[in-house]
């Protein structure tokens, strides 16, 4: 009840958003998923998501996440959604979970043209073992042309 108190708090912008989250982040000091989180707008557009996790039920929170995903539901806060949706599928030890997502980290970092980033990622996905994948390729295209400009 506290934490969806402070949630609505935050959503309804009477107090500090500061304070708030000084406050969520006593609350979570133990939680290393939620403890992560400090976008506003994130937790003003994911609450449920994020007190979903606070009870235990991460299982169901990467399901929530991976269908909004999938449903490109995720707009603002989306960098800090999915940080937080690979660092819960690492957790669960969900290995499509974490591949999913750092593909669409990936192509937000190339949206943002952060093409370092981007980058790193394709690298860190090739030595996982993911060299052979359709949208790795597209990824290393849209690089190579974004670098060309």
């Amino acid at each position: 009840p506290m934490l969806r108190g402070l949630l609505r708090l935050l959503r309804k912008s009477r107090y500090e958003k500061s304070d708030i989250l000084q406050i969520l982040r006593l609350f979570t000091v133990d939680n290393l998923l939620l403890s992560q989180i400090d976008d506003v707008e994130f937790l003003q557009q994911y609450g449920d998501i994020y007190t979903t996790i606070w009870q235990g039920r991460q299982f169901d929170a990467l399901d929530v996440m991976t269908g909004l995903l999938l449903d490109g539901k995720v707009s603002c806060g989306r960098r800090q959604f999915l940080q937080l949706y690979i660092s819960l599928a690492a957790v669960l030890e969900q290995v499509p979970a974490f591949i999913f997502g750092k593909m669409q980290l990936a192509w937000n970092f190339l949206e943002e043209n952060s093409l370092e980033e981007c980058e790193n990622i394709v690298a860190e996905l090739e030595n996982m073992g993911v060299a052979d994948c359709e949208e790795l390729d597209s990824l290393r295209n849209e690089i190579a042309l974004k670098s060309s400009d």
